[in-house]
């Protein structure tokens, strides 16, 4: 941010014009304001006044116009945070979402893979059965086939 900057928002928020006192008390920081930053605004025809107890300091139109191209660029900054944190969001959103659908996939392939082990041992118990059946029988089996054609 401009060093300007605090000094002319507190101007141009006060009717661009403000005791100088006030205009201290006014800034958060007035340790950042320095008489040679006045004395550079007033010489650059931004601000005018004494800068004296009591004194009025006035804010110029060419410091009205470097105001609000600060505040322009204020905004703009802004604007462009704003915007980065709202793609940032969005990646973060998208990349959250395909972990969902990754997690979800990997749930279906494993209650696929149970559903099969399980059709896979109920059709090797059902076939193993009959198939054991026949082969402890299968002398008996082959006598009654005998026995009928005969």
């Amino acid at each position: 941010m401009n060093i300007r900057f605090p000094v002319l928002d507190s101007l141009a928020k006060a009717g661009n014009r403000m005791d100088y006192i006030a205009l201290l008390n006014a800034l958060e920081e007035p340790g950042h304001l320095s008489m040679g930053l006045l004395r550079q605004m007033k010489q650059e025809g931004l601000i005018s006044g004494t800068f004296q107890a009591y004194s009025v300091v006035k804010l110029e139109p060419p410091g009205s116009a470097l105001y609000l191209q600060l505040l322009l660029d204020l905004r703009e900054a802004e604007s462009d945070e704003e915007q980065n944190r709202a793609e940032q969001e969005a990646a973060e959103s998208k990349r959250l979402a395909e972990k969902m659908e990754d997690h979800a996939r990997e749930e279906r392939y494993h209650i696929e893979q149970k559903k099969t082990t399980i059709k896979a041992a109920l059709i090797s118990a059902l076939i193993a059965l009959p198939v054991g059946m026949i082969i402890d029988h299968f002398g008996e089996i082959i006598s009654l086939i005998t026995g009928l054609f005969s």
